[in-house]
């Protein structure tokens, strides 16, 4: 997913077909930029499962409405408990919509595929995967479950155990681990002097409150969202607060509205949430972060860009802040 610019532009032979689902890629994806170019390839086809028209579905050759959490069956577990349960509709679907499990079960059908998977009802599904868990809690049964009981979902360990070794206690770091916990070391692009004099702010896209990774995009259509810039720094650059700034750097450029606080640091830039923009300005503000993979984890590296304020030069000041 991380690599998907790279996927969609960079391979030989080239990806000629594309199925988006419970994503919106253009937006959260890093190198967003390379992203959009590989859509806008007319000899990639590229199939949209979703509810809303996302920056990603409008480049869409087949729109397919998804159904909500509101219209399907489904078992959830979270990032904020660690509870799994059974969820129920509570409306059928709207028009012509239908759940990934719907949907993907008729295409294998009419691929000839007869996998038991392919075959049983989203009861059967749900049942199978419950079956394999490492164990229910005492007095629970997977009917329970299916009826609607929640289960604390720690590998629903009989024991109760979740944390084991010396003292069951969480070891940061383990001298029998190899390596041990390193020291800090400074990030790739900062460590680039020729970067940094051509983009000379740290980027840092926290989230933002009004929204969820991009959902919840479609509620502010056009807006370009803040980046909260340190008073010497905008004194340096000539940034006036309110003022539209246009980021950019050697992977694309974003606009946004600069708010002028002590809030963060000098030369760290900081970008809150990602929003839908597709203006005539630049792009979403993935469009300058990178596809490289973290050293540990090989996570996305979103917080590691470098930038600079197009059309301004440092040395500028004497705007009213």
């Amino acid at each position: 997913m991380i690599h998907l610019g790279h996927a969609l532009t960079g391979l030989t032979p080239p990806v000629k077909a594309l199925f988006v689902y419970n994503t919106n890629p253009l937006s959260v994806n890093p190198d967003a930029s390379s992203v959009r170019r590989g859509l806008a390839r007319e000899d990639l086809f590229t199939v949209v499962h979703e509810q809303v028209m996302t920056p990603t579905a409008r480049y869409a050759d087949l729109l397919l409405p998804a159904t909500t959490f509101l219209e399907n069956r489904d078992i959830y577990t979270a990032y904020g408990h660690f509870y799994l349960g059974v969820v129920d509709p509570v409306i059928a679907p709207v028009g012509e919509a239908r759940s990934n499990f719907d949907l993907f079960q008729g295409l294998a059908r009419k691929m000839g595929f007869t996998d038991p998977p392919f075959m049983q009802s989203c009861n059967e599904r749900i049942a199978d995967y419950l079956e394999n868990m490492q164990g229910l809690p005492e007095g629970c049964s997977i009917e329970k479950i299916l009826a609607g009981r929640l289960v604390h979902s720690a590998n629903s360990r009989r024991d109760g155990r979740v944390l084991e070794g010396a003292g069951r206690k969480f070891q940061f770091a383990v001298e029998a681990a190899s390596p041990a916990v390193p020291g800090l070391t400074s990030a790739g692009e900062f460590a680039d002097p020729d970067l940094l004099s051509r983009f000379p702010f740290r980027l840092i896209i926290p989230p933002h409150a009004d929204l969820l990774n991009s959902t919840f995009g479609e509620r502010y259509p056009g807006r370009l969202g803040e980046v909260l810039v340190h008073p010497d720094d905008a004194a340096t650059w000539g940034v006036a607060d309110g003022e539209k700034v246009l980021l950019r750097n050697h992977r694309g450029s974003s606009a946004r509205i600069a708010r002028v606080t002590a809030d963060t640091r000098p030369g760290v830039l900081v970008a809150e949430g990602i929003f839908w923009q597709a203006g005539e300005e630049g792009g979403g503000i993935n469009d300058l972060t990178s596809q490289k993979l973290a050293d540990m984890g090989g996570g996305a590296t979103f917080h590691e860009s470098l930038v600079t304020f197009a059309g301004k030069t440092a040395g500028k000041s004497g705007l009213a802040l």
